[in-house]
């Protein structure tokens, strides 16, 4: 007998039992699927709970198997759904015998996750410095994969602080419970009034170059439904509706700002801008009645509440929040490491999910000697790259969600075969033992099979 396992650490009682021929499958309550592959998460998460790790994402796990058939998990020498971890690292779901488990390094730093119950996990709340983190914002498992980043801000949940700039407007410490699930969030409140009502650091945070500004805000019933962040030097505006959790637009028609806005639910958004600066400057937030201008007109009573506010200099993408009090704060790199996993003398196909990070000048390197992968910066943020012996190889992305990407090869080629169909094909072929390195992104899905696929196998393994 067998039986699903649950997020925590025991069985679900109430799971679909299976006979013993196919107790090694993972299953649900709606029953054994023969026509895809449910390979063991009782063998697995029996496993991990073993060796004394821990087990989440089962439901994001069996979402992922839905896309792998029973002859291409055959064929595979590795999977990996991120659902099981403990420190130092990242359970493979095959092989079961623990062979291929991935190597997790992350340095002394401040980190955090969002965890199964939607919470951010700090540090303080068990967060150590080498436990992989296992996101689950939005609902579906992946593994963080981030590059070093530091929070410029040095008191990113306490606005009440010398280290912030008041500007006709008072603020309130816990005041609400904040993204983290405790009561450290703060209200922003506007004065009497009608004028620009601002908050912002004493201090420049941003530097000459791309800054990525970013703050958590939450709507309050009679207050503002409307917030704008913006950045001096040059001045950069950006309106978001914090009712609807949407973005709104560009207050400047020249210096034009890049925005994005994340649920993180309670009422909780993240918003926040990337920006191009010609010097030192400072992130600004301010309080709007429409979005369409930083004048506002205030009561005394009305405002809204804010919580975790950063500053990333020489980045254009918005990574995971750093905690800060006092001073800055640096999150270490996240790398999670398979030596030897691929022998590129033979045939393979290996197989990503991933949300990618933009590719700035370090190197997202998933082979030891090449394959590079990640965002193109062309302004518009909307082209993949994989790099392959010095050349590169782009693909259309239009927005920075999920991609599958695969890369086959046997012995006359390479293909490189994106979102479901062929993108590219190099007769140059990678050669030698390549140790796999997982980075630079959200990992949702790796597979390595030791047999290069055919071409349906390949698309459908890609097709979203």
């Amino acid at each position: 007998m067998g039986y699903l396992l649950n997020s925590g650490s025991g069985f679900l009682k109430d799971a679909v039992n299976v006979a013993s021929d196919v107790k090694t499958y993972l299953i649900n309550k709606g029953g054994y699927l023969y026509d895809t592959i449910r390979i063991g998460i009782n063998d697995f998460g029996q496993r991990v709970l073993d060796d004394s790790g821990t087990i989440e994402g089962s439901s994001s796990a069996a979402a992922s198997y839905k896309e792998i058939t029973k002859a291409i998990f055959d064929a595979s020498s590795l999977v990996l759904f991120p659902s099981g971890y403990k420190e130092s690292k990242v359970y493979s779901h095959k092989p079961i015998n623990g062979s291929a488990d991935f190597t997790y390094t992350r340095g002394t730093d401040t980190a955090t996750r969002v965890d199964e119950i939607g919470l951010i996990q700090k540090e303080s709340g068990g967060l150590t410095d080498s436990m992989p983190r296992i996101n689950h914002l939005g609902g579906i498992a992946s593994l963080l994969l981030e590059p070093q980043r530091t929070n410029q801000i040095v008191d990113s949940e306490d606005f009440s602080t010398a280290n912030w700039d008041r500007r006709s407007c008072t603020v309130t410490s816990s005041a609400t419970t904040s993204p983290d699930g405790t009561t450290n969030a703060s209200k922003i409140v506007a004065d009497n009034g009608t004028t620009n009502f601002r908050l912002r650091p004493t201090a420049s945070t941003g530097v000459a170059g791309n800054n990525v500004h970013s703050v958590f805000v939450k709507h309050i019933n009679g207050g503002f439904d409307y917030i704008v962040l913006g950045s001096t030097n040059a001045q950069h505006r950006y309106a978001f509706n914090i009712k609807t959790g949407t973005t709104v637009g560009n207050l400047h028609s020249t210096n034009q700002a890049v925005p994005s806005i994340e649920n993180y639910g309670n009422g909780w958004y993240r918003c926040s801008i990337m920006v191009g600066s010609s010097g030192p400057s400072k992130f600004e937030i301010y309080l709007s009645d429409d979005g369409t201008g930083i004048t506002a007109t205030g009561n005394g009573t009305k405002g809204a509440y804010i919580w975790g506010a950063q500053t990333e200099q020489n980045i254009n993408f918005l990574t995971s929040y750093i905690p800060t009090s006092g001073a800055t704060a640096t999150r270490a790199e996240d790398l999670a490491t398979e030596v030897n996993a691929i022998d590129a003398d033979s045939d393979f196909t290996l197989m990503f999910k991933i949300t990618p990070l933009t590719l700035l000048s370090t190197s997202h390197r998933y082979f030891n000697t090449g394959g590079d992968i990640g965002f193109l910066d062309n302004n518009a943020n909307d082209q993949l790259r994989y790099s392959f012996n010095g050349t590169n190889y782009t693909m259309s992305l239009p927005n920075a969600n999920a991609f599958k990407i695969l890369f086959r090869k046997d012995s006359t080629d390479y293909k490189v075969y994106f979102n479901g169909s062929l993108a590219h094909t190099i007769t140059t072929l990678p050669t030698g033992t390549q140790t796999l390195n997982l980075r630079g992104g959200k990992m949702k899905v790796c597979l390595l099979a030791t047999t290069a696929l055919t071409t349906d196998q390949c698309e459908a393994l890609t097709t979203l």
